[in-house]
């Protein structure tokens, strides 16, 4: 019988390796398993290779941005709606500092770049609801 995956390992894998490529540790299987209690075999079993975990450590970063998006309510001002996405963004680049460095990172390919594109899509969507049709009048208040 094949055991199943456990996603925690999946996470915790993910996790580390993005911290260790902040820091600019040197990663190698066995470094990236160290202290974990995982073997460096889980690294094929979850990913299928160290390419496949780079694709996964940047998706997990979009991922994880377009799951904190989607708690942001619509309301009828764009403008207020705008301002939220984006201290909900601030937010997440704060609280996941490591996944949100790697989430930028063209070096390495995404796992599913329309699923990371939707996080992306919540700030578009809503940068035009607030531009009105004949595009933003700037007026002076002097």
């Amino acid at each position: 019988m094949a055991r199943t995956k456990d996603p925690a390992v999946r996470s915790l894998l993910i996790t580390r390796a993005a911290h260790m490529l902040r820091v600019r540790e040197p990663i190698t299987l066995r470094s990236l398993v160290e202290g974990t209690g995982v073997s460096t075999m889980a690294v094929y079993t979850y990913f299928g290779s160290m390419d496949g975990l780079w694709r996964a450590v940047r998706q997990e970063g979009f991922r994880r941005l377009a799951t904190r998006l989607d708690t942001v309510g619509k309301t009828r001002d764009p403008v207020r709606d705008l301002a939220a996405l984006g201290a909900c963004y601030i937010s997440h680049a704060l609280t996941e500092p490591d996944l949100y460095r790697v989430m930028f990172d063209d070096g390495f390919e995404l796992e599913d770049p329309e699923q990371a594109d939707r996080a992306l899509h919540h700030l578009v969507e809503t940068v035009q609801r607030a531009d009105p049709p004949n595009g933003f009048a700037l007026t002076s208040t002097r």
